[in-house]
């Protein structure tokens, strides 16, 4: 036996002959093969590409063994079991990382070493395998092993903050919930401490999934030079949650005067409209039926610079299912005309 030191997921290789010693190099990569073709089932979120140096000579006829520590897989969505018992999860593995098909399965039984409702000190065992090294990754046709986020961006648009991201598989996965943190500029934030997380939004997930999916999510609630850390609490179907990494976004002031479509659109019965303001000005924003009679007035103020949004309900009133037009106008202090615009939106009851 050789135990592998570090965060790695594997603990022990076993060999069952060896003629000359020699160092083994094991990483794990917090991300799914490019490429699944060979795996059967749902995919892990994560992988290992085992190396063997030079100097290490072993019979690969006569085989190996891997273990691997539940403890050092964070989210491996592998259901408890009693010890010795063989899991519906299965090892893969391919000759060329990143390239080719994965063969296999190998399977692998449960060890326990904790008690009932922990798996601390768990760990799987795969049976022998006669193959040299390669890259490894573990695949189910039961167990909800998780959703993998392979990216997650954010940037700013007009009027809003504008959040990507992609998955590369799902299993059971209910949806996102969208989380905002918004930070003073002279505050020290410590990471980890008690934070007053808000929820912008949730987004559907596409529930089992082995394909690439991609997500967005438009925050309209944003102010001005200000920065703002955001983060996803993935949800399953049956309530197990996992938050994703941050991202954050720091607003600046807007460099002109712009109309943003409002969202959503179609909508029943409100819907958001932003628009900026680079510099001082009154703004006025009406709304209008096809015919150009004005139904309200949500915006007549003096406003300094800055990105801005209305929430505007049609619930009030007897408006009917069609389009309306609404309107941004913004003046100078000596009423001269600085900026003019109309957009479409659609009321659908």
């Amino acid at each position: 036996p050789v135990t592998i030191s570090g965060n790695t997921g594997v603990g022990q290789i076993t060999f069952n002959t060896v003629s000359t010693g020699g160092d083994v190099t094991v990483s794990k990569y917090d991300s799914a093969p490019s490429n699944v073709s060979g795996v059967t089932g749902n995919v892990s979120a994560f992988r290992w590409i085992i190396e063997a140096s030079s100097g290490l000579v072993f019979n690969t006829g006569d085989g190996y063994t891997l273990r691997f520590n539940l403890a050092d897989i964070p989210n491996h969505g592998i259901s408890e079991l009693a010890d010795g018992n063989n899991t519906s999860v299965q090892l893969y593995k391919r000759s060329t990382p990143g390239s080719g098909a994965f063969s296999g399965p190998y399977a692998m039984t449960y060890s326990r070493n904790g008690t009932a409702g922990n798996q601390a000190d768990d760990y799987l065992t795969s049976v022998t395998i006669t193959t040299g090294f390669s890259e490894f990754v573990f695949g189910s046709g039961t167990e909800p092993l998780p959703v993998e986020l392979t990216s997650f961006t954010a940037k700013q648009t007009a009027g809003a903050v504008v959040l990507h991201w992609n998955t590369a598989t799902e299993v059971n996965n209910y949806g996102f919930e969208v989380q905002k943190l918004k930070v003073k500029s002279e505050e020290i934030r410590v990471p980890g401490s008690e934070e007053n997380w808000e929820v912008a939004g949730f987004v559907q997930g596409h529930g089992n999934s082995n394909s690439e999916k991609s997500y967005s999510y438009s925050d309209r609630q944003i102010d001005a030079a200000t920065k703002y850390i955001y983060r996803l609490k993935q949800i399953d179907t049956d309530g197990k949650f996992d938050y994703s990494k941050e991202v954050e976004v720091t607003t600046g002031m807007p460099e002109k005067f712009e109309l943003s479509q409002n969202y959503p659109n179609p909508f029943n019965p409100s819907t958001m409209i932003a628009y900026t303001v680079p510099k001082q000005a009154n703004v006025t924003l009406e709304i209008f039926d096809i015919t150009g009679n004005r139904i309200s007035q949500p915006v007549n103020s003096l406003h300094a610079p800055g990105s801005y949004s209305v929430s505007v309900d049609f619930n009030k009133g007897m408006l009917s299912t069609g389009m309306y037009l609404y309107r941004m106008t913004a003046t100078g202090e000596d009423g001269s005309l600085m900026y003019t615009a109309i957009n479409k939106m659609i009321l659908i009851k």
